[in-house]
């Protein structure tokens, strides 16, 4: 093989290498709303309900990362709380259904005892069904990693319940959740 074509074989290797490193990690908001919308078709299992500002919190939270790891938080997060409309009326009563699914319950929204599920659930029950949710940007304050905000769930009737995500990983797109509670 010549020199030339060993030249251009390196080149076209280099090309595909940057290539890659920039599609790694080269994290744009629509890089990340392809990959959600990718992840959301995987999982039919459990509704997808529609985030309507998305692109604003995209906006008010220049770093597409941790805004990132924010929304698939909250994508993640809305996900279940169809599941628990439906599913704590056909329980005894609250308190069992929270005894029976307690560690999904807080690892999802950070809630360690029967009373804050209740006190979740009851402010949850007016909504029937969640339809969509969106973040009141307005109410977004920042502390090192930790995003506290109001989300507005729309259902039967609109409910506003506050939310803190400590961002873990950004990278990684970790974090932790703490719903209803300030």
């Amino acid at each position: 093989m010549d020199s030339n074509k060993k030249k251009l074989i390196v080149a076209f290797i280099v090309l595909i290498g940057l290539m890659d490193i920039y599609f790694l990690f080269g994290v744009t908001k629509e890089n990340v709303q392809r990959k959600i919308i990718s992840n959301n078709d995987i999982s039919n299992s459990l509704k997808n309900i529609p985030f309507t500002n998305m692109n604003d919190m995209f906006n008010s939270i220049k770093d597409n990362k941790t805004c990132s790891t924010l929304v698939v938080a909250l994508m993640n997060d809305t996900k279940y709380i169809n599941i628990i409309l439906e599913d704590v009326p056909k329980a005894k009563n609250t308190s069992e259904y929270y005894m029976a699914n307690k560690n999904t319950i807080s690892e999802l929204y950070g809630i360690t005892s029967s009373e804050e599920f209740e006190n979740f659930y009851d402010e949850l029950k007016p909504l029937e069904i969640l339809n969509m949710y969106e973040v009141n940007i307005d109410t977004i304050n920042n502390t090192s990693d930790k995003y506290d905000f109001e989300i507005k769930l729309k259902g039967n009737e609109d409910v506003v319940i506050p939310v803190i995500i400590n961002v873990k990983d950004s990278k990684n797109m970790k974090s932790s959740s703490f719903w209803n509670k300030r």
